[in-house]
């Protein structure tokens, strides 16, 4: 009687089994010249053009067999998820595996497919992995597809409670006052605001400031007084870390009384610097925006005959990455600028982008649009428009030039006074 071939074809990789054993007359020998080594059993996959090659192989009567695949079953696939990830784990077998007698049949009614059809089966990974446990554990194939189904029952049960549960606990907060004032409250509990105009005309709740209990924060991206705003009332009220260009900063300290100890070099940067926020779980690095930064009136009094608008360092961006939440960027007041492109690049892929759509002194809708394609942002919010006429881009005319890059999905329109979490 002919030999047993030294090895079966599952799931395009190969599973030895002991050489010499016999088999039936009937069973023809399965062709094992192309076929792939036993410690590649964990990673192999096939691609469509690899099926096509070899029914064409099969087609033109060459000696390897064509190569059938059997479709996997509807809802196997969190079993095959979890089959993928158990088998990358299983140990090497060395030396000969045992095979019992009721696996043994199994076996042969592999090969007595193969006789039939003249097909090497590819098995999927649920039943490949039934296999490895019988061969491996000495199981059988019934207990061995009893405990995949065990595993897959665990694996439902983690995946439908475990990140329900850690979702709820480590939301990031995001409130929008209006124009580009923002208040982020981490998984943490920590609280940042950036450039906290609060008595911004367009929100709605008047006692923002009073309401404010904690605030760790205060990132400052340029010298304009709708980006200043209460900045200063609210340092003196609750402590806030004064985060700003090193220039805007001193001149925050020397001009308009922001704390001292509250605005060290510690958090006056400047473009390409990263700065640590501990207390809130996140940490900041500063990018690059193209606009200007000056203190003017009514933040100042010039002298008479003195200059009104004074320069206070560099205008840029945020970006906020967030231990345990999404990836933050704030692009300050800017224009569209082609090295945008380098954000995500250089420093952590952008989950929420604010962006400033009001034209006149920003982007208008059309730039922001360009911008968020540079970006490539998961989500986009609109931000510094309608406060003053000037400001008269739109969401929606934001909408319709996102259209065009084929982004309109990512975006998201808050109200002043809205709230989002992620």
């Amino acid at each position: 009687m002919p030999s047993v071939p030294r090895s079966i074809i599952a799931c395009g990789a190969v599973i030895p089994t002991r050489a010499g054993r016999s088999q039936p007359s009937a069973a023809k020998p399965v062709s094992t010249e192309n076929a792939v080594t036993t410690s590649q059993i964990h990673s192999c996959t096939f691609s469509s053009e690899a099926i096509c090659h070899h029914q064409a192989a099969a087609s033109t009567k060459s000696a390897h067999p064509a190569i059938v695949w059997r479709r996997t079953r509807p809802a196997s696939a969190l079993a095959n998820g979890l089959t993928g990830i158990i088998l990358r784990l299983l140990p090497e077998r060395r030396g000969r595996m045992k095979a019992r007698p009721d696996f043994k049949s199994r076996r042969n009614a592999m090969l007595h497919r193969d006789e039939k059809s003249g097909h090497a089966i590819l098995f999927t990974r649920h039943e490949r992995l039934c296999m490895l446990l019988a061969l491996r554990g000495g199981r059988t194939p019934r207990m061995a597809r009893k405990i995949v189904r065990i595993l897959c029952a665990i694996a439902a049960a983690c995946a439908f409670v475990l990140p329900g549960a850690a979702s709820a606990a480590g939301k990031t907060k995001l409130h929008w006052y209006g124009q580009a004032a923002w208040k982020i409250v981490t998984p943490s509990g920590g609280v940042i605001l950036i450039d906290p105009w609060l008595t911004v005309p367009t929100n709605p709740d008047k006692n923002s400031i009073d309401e404010l209990t904690r605030v760790d924060y205060i990132l400052i991206t340029h010298g304009h007084r709708d980006h200043i705003g209460d900045a200063v009332e609210i340092g003196k009220k609750t402590g806030a870390i004064l985060v700003a260009p090193y220039g805007l900063q001193f001149n925050m300290k020397s001009m308009l009384g922001y704390p001292e100890k509250q605005a060290t070099a510690a958090t006056g940067g400047n473009v390409g610097g990263t700065i640590d926020l501990p207390k809130a779980g996140a940490k900041v690095v500063i990018v690059n925006a193209i606009h200007g930064s000056e203190l003017t009136p009514p933040n100042i009094t010039p002298a008479p005959g003195g200059p009104s608008a004074i320069t206070s360092g560099n205008p840029v961006g945020y970006v906020i990455e967030i231990k345990g939440g999404p990836t933050i960027y704030h692009t300050g007041d800017t224009a569209v600028y082609e090295d945008m492109q380098l954000i995500p690049r250089l420093y952590h892929k952008i989950d929420v982008m604010l962006a400033c759509i009001g034209g006149h002194f920003t982007m208008d809708p059309v730039g922001a649009a360009l911008a968020t394609k540079f970006v490539n942002p998961k989500h986009v919010i609109p931000m510094h428009y309608g406060t003053f006429s000037l400001l008269a881009g739109t969401p929606e005319e934001f909408k319709h030039a996102l259209r065009k890059y084929h982004l309109d999905k990512r975006l998201i329109v808050l109200k002043p006074g809205g709230d989002i979490e992620f």
